[in-house]
Formats: structure tokens, C-alpha cells, sequence
């Protein structure tokens, strides 16, 4: 065996185990005993009142809490893509999300930008854009473990029938709008919802499959985690956290 043959099996055995103990490696996203505050937003490319609340939105990468006290969701939404231009970030249940709110009379009206806190409608951002005093009555822990492929999420509250979201959250992604109230602009979108899944389980925990991140837009991934009693919308606890580069 020549010099360079050995060179040669002993990089591919370190590469090999990198990979191995990579795949081995255990991401845990936990969040306190205290309510984290989910802050959804329901926008849309094709409404022109809609970009200053994304960027609203983008801005909460740099607040301090991001994570571990807020937890900001932008769903986007189909009923502005009659006027011309179709929002390709649409996920097939978030306009029925947004209806399900105003049938559970947490929303008035459903309407863009729209803003959900905890379950509840809030209108504060229309007025001065900033967040609502943040609630953080103990709930209990809620724990997500990234194991290769699959997520195993735990709450350690009152055990009851619980529904469990899982979402990849997409950023710096750019669209060039050529139709509709945007037309001509080049709008950006952080923590878009690009994947939406949903279990349901009875004893505080569950597995989910982790969606590949390969299938979507190039950038920066995060997922969050959230629960909420299977009558109603409202999260109960809500975790979220960066997924590696």
C-alpha cells in the first residue's frame, strides 16, 4: 500500500466517522416551565399592507427572548390570489387555521396582515408594533429531540388530549412580485412556515417525522414546536430553535 493509498483510507475513515457521530448527535429544544408566546402572522404576497408587518416580523431574529419567550410564525394565506398574483408560500391549511380562529371567536375578522398571540387576536401592532406584555404563568416544560430523522416532543404539564405542530420555518427568502397589489416589488420573508405537521396523543408525548429541509428554498431553518388542547387552537406551551447549517 503506497503513502498516498494510506492517506487516502485513513481520510475517508475520519470522514466516516464524523458522519457517524453526526448522525448520532441529539438536538434538544426545551423551553421553561413559564408560557412561551406564540405570535402568529397571517400575510400574504398579494396584499400591499402586508410587507410592513413582514418585515415587523423579520426584526424579531434579534430579539433577546427569540426562542426561548417568543416563538413568530408567518403564515401565508391564499384568498389575495385572485387579483393576479398566486403566493407559491402557501401551505394548504393555513388560510383554514386563520378561519378556525374566527370560529372559536378568537378573531373578529380574518383579514392581512393578521396577527394571532396565544390563540387571541391582537391589533396592538397596527397601532404602535410593539409586543404585548409577555404572559409567563407556568405551564409546564415542553421538550422536542431531534433524533436523525425524527423529532420526539414531551410536555411535562397535565397529561390530556393534545395536538402536536411541528413547523420548518424558512428565511431570507426573496420573491420578485410581477402581478396583483405588489406588483413590481421585491418583497423578503422570515419565519415563513414551509411545512406544517400535526399529532395528536393522550399521554404528554409523541414521535414526528422530521420534514427533509433539502426540499425547500436554500437559507437559514428553524423549527417550532407548540401544543394545544384538541378543542381549541390556543398553544398551551410553544418552543422553537435554529436547525444546523
Amino acid at each position: 500500500m503506497t503513502h498516498f493509498t494510506m492517506k487516502l483510507v485513513y481520510f475517508l475513515f475520519l470522514t466516516t466517522w464524523a458522519f457517524s457521530v453526526n448522525a448520532r448527535s441529539t438536538i434538544t429544544l426545551q423551553s421553561t416551565e413559564q408560557q412561551n408566546t406564540l405570535i402568529e402572522l397571517y400575510t400574504s404576497e398579494g396584499c400591499s399592507s402586508c410587507p410592513p408587518a413582514d418585515q415587523w416580523l423579520s426584526e424579531l431574529q434579534t430579539d433577546s427572548g427569540l426562542w426561548q419567550e417568543i416563538v413568530p410564525i408567518a403564515f401565508h394565506v391564499d384568498y389575495w390570489d385572485y387579483i393576479g398574483w398566486k403566493d407559491n408560500l402557501v401551505l394548504p391549511g393555513n388560510t383554514k387555521r386563520q378561519n378556525q380562529y374566527q370560529a372559536e371567536h378568537k378573531v373578529n375578522v380574518v383579514y392581512t396582515p393578521g396577527f394571532v398571540i396565544n390563540g387571541q387576536e391582537w391589533q396592538g401592532w397596527f397601532k404602535q408594533r410593539t409586543l404585548p406584555p409577555r404572559n409567563r404563568q407556568n405551564v409546564g416544560i415542553l421538550t422536542a429531540e431531534i433524533h436523525g430523522d425524527t423529532i420526539d416532543i414531551r410536555f411535562s404539564g397535565k397529561a390530556q388530549d393534545l395536538d402536536y405542530h411541528l413547523v420548518m420555518l424558512g428565511f431570507d427568502i426573496q420573491s420578485r412580485i410581477n402581478a396583483g397589489e405588489n406588483e413590481g416589488r421585491s418583497l423578503s420573508h422570515d419565519f415563513v412556515a414551509l411545512s406544517h405537521d400535526i399529532a395528536n396523543s393522550d399521554n404528554n408525548q409523541v414521535s414526528i417525522n422530521l420534514p427533509d429541509s433539502h426540499r425547500f428554498k436554500k437559507g437559514r431553518k428553524a423549527l417550532a414546536v407548540w401544543i394545544n388542547a384538541s378543542d381549541s387552537q390556543a398553544p398551551i406551551q410553544s418552543v422553537g430553535g435554529w436547525l444546523p447549517e
